[in-house]
């Protein structure tokens, strides 16, 4: 199991530092425009602003960075998940294994399901108003995706939180593992 782990967080960081140092560099030589996955206070006539300003050679370096942000959800959240795992099996077979909530076994499988969901939905409304320029219309998308922005960044929280406060009672039930 920590073989695993160690993969997909080695995993998930070799995404994270290609996407950082090329990706990312590839589409600021091109635009000042910031990217929509980081901003949800933009509206359709925003969007269609931003997709023009970026042009057709930051619109494709975009498209360029999610060749890296569609696995980084993937990674993360079974890396979560594996972690969640470990930590509840660890607390269950200690003599404490009332420290954990029932709730948490659930949410521990189910917030990092939801963290790669939301995280492909809002990647892939971007990539859709990205290859639909101009003519696909950005109002509906723009929605969407602001919603999976938002959606996203909450399973994120929530499912770091969980994995925290169950990696937390498995340290301190048992601090020899």
């Amino acid at each position: 199991m920590s073989k695993h782990l160690l993969l997909l967080f080695l995993a998930w960081l070799v995404a994270l530092m290609g996407m950082q140092l090329f990706a990312i560099p590839r589409f600021q030589a091109c635009t000042d425009e910031p990217l929509f996955d980081v901003r949800v206070d933009y509206d359709a006539e925003a969007a269609t602003r931003v997709m023009r300003s970026y042009g057709e050679c930051g619109r494709g370096a975009y498209v360029g960075i999610h060749v890296w942000d569609f696995p980084m959800p993937l990674f993360f959240g079974l890396w979560l998940l594996f972690l969640n795992r470990r930590s509840l099996t660890r607390v269950r077979a200690s003599s404490a294994p009332s420290a954990v909530p029932r709730v948490a076994r659930p949410l521990s499988f189910l917030l990092p399901v939801l963290l790669i969901a939301f995280d492909w939905a809002e990647n892939s409304g971007v990539l859709v108003m990205l290859q639909g320029y101009p003519t696909r219309p950005a109002e509906l998308l723009c929605v969407f995706t602001r919603i999976m922005t938002v959606a996203k960044f909450v399973s994120y929280g929530l499912a770091i939180l969980l994995s925290v406060v169950l990696w937390a009672r498995q340290r301190s039930i048992s601090p020899s593992s």
